[in-house]
């Protein structure tokens, strides 16, 4: 049985990537373990399904961004989430110019709900007023069809898991948010780009949850500036004080709720313990699509040298905080 597995594997590793002793080299060369994970580029090729959806409250799918052309990445993603996410509607919304008629036409041909709004005068440090607008304005679209939930994803993302719908469903039940708080439910969010030694780093790239929670959370003043100072060796404090995309985001929130942020790393932890979800972005079979390294390196922030400040936040480590946090507020 082993040998017929090893047959299986090196069948696999020659189809995907050619030879397997490059990988052989590579790990010799850094001195690690090299782990690979083949995903299907296209829809074609994708075979699994989620259980029955009848059952389950359905999300609406929000796609926000600049369609990625290259191996036709956006509308091969929506072809998936046709197949994945059973009894949900996929909204997907760009600024206008950003995507070519052709573009448009391929993804209103698919049967997604196409949203094309005006760009901002100004998109704002690291382009985060193009994300405020474009994700308001698909979340806006979800609410106006009827939908209570809404999955806000990227162009750049696909997410291969199945029975994803249920899975956060559960997840908001089985956590409900702190009473007295103006939010309705939880919001989840991923460990990619979550940091954990980085105050108020929620990830913005996939976040899920109830509809009105999610424009709660991005429904906020446009970032007026359109620079950000940031030193080339960035302390943590640096972060705190300049609030680069996703902490503009997520203080700009905590403003709306009544929270005023301390600015300390013990803040930032109680905020995640009371307001959100982190999981791991495997459990969502999370792909995010760049032209670089990070194509590989999915695992970005999985970090085993003495530097901690850009280690990742997952689920793990925010279970461990809302056990210590948040856990008896809820009387448990």
């Amino acid at each position: 049985m082993i040998t017929f597995i090893k047959k299986i594997y090196h069948q696999v590793i020659r189809k995907y990537f050619g030879s397997p002793r490059l990988f052989n080299a590579i790990k010799a060369r850094k001195q690690s373990f090299i782990t690979i994970v083949p995903r299907p580029k296209f829809a074609k090729d994708f075979f699994r399904h989620s259980d029955d959806a009848s059952k389950h409250t359905p999300f609406a799918i929000v796609i926000q961004g600049k369609s990625v052309l290259v191996d036709s990445f956006t509308a091969e993603t929506v072809k998936i989430y046709q197949k994945s996410f059973v009894g949900s509607i996929i909204i997907v919304t760009t600024h206008e110019g950003a995507d070519s008629p052709e573009c448009l036409k391929e993804l209103q041909d698919l049967g997604v709900n196409l949203v094309v709004i005006p760009k901002p005068a100004n998109p704002g440090p690291f382009n985060i007023n193009l994300q405020i607008t474009s994700s308001v304005a698909g979340l806006k679209e979800a609410k106006r069809l009827g939908f209570q939930y809404a999955i806000k994803t990227r162009t750049d993302i696909r997410l291969y898991g199945v029975n994803i719908s249920e899975y956060l469903f559960n997840l908001l039940r089985q956590f409900p948010v702190v009473s007295g708080t103006k939010q309705q439910e939880r919001i989840i969010s991923t460990n990619i780009f979550t940091l954990k030694y980085r105050p108020y780093s929620l990830s913005d790239m996939t976040v899920a949850g109830n509809v009105d929670d999610l424009l709660l959370y991005f429904d906020i003043p446009l970032d007026n500036r359109k620079v950000i100072n940031l030193p080339t060796n960035s302390l943590v404090d640096d972060f705190v004080r300049e609030r680069p995309g996703e902490l503009y985001l997520e203080t700009e929130f905590l403003k709306k709720i009544g929270y005023h942020p301390t600015g300390t790393l013990e803040d930032s932890w109680q905020i995640f313990a009371d307001h959100f979800i982190v999981i791991d972005h495997d459990s969502l079979d999370s792909y995010w699509y760049k032209n670089d390294i990070y194509q590989c390196l999915e695992n970005k922030f999985r970090i085993y040298t003495p530097e901690f400040g850009l280690h990742d936040l997952c689920f793990r480590d925010w279970f461990n905080l809302y056990c210590k946090f948040c856990k008896n507020k809820n009387g448990s």
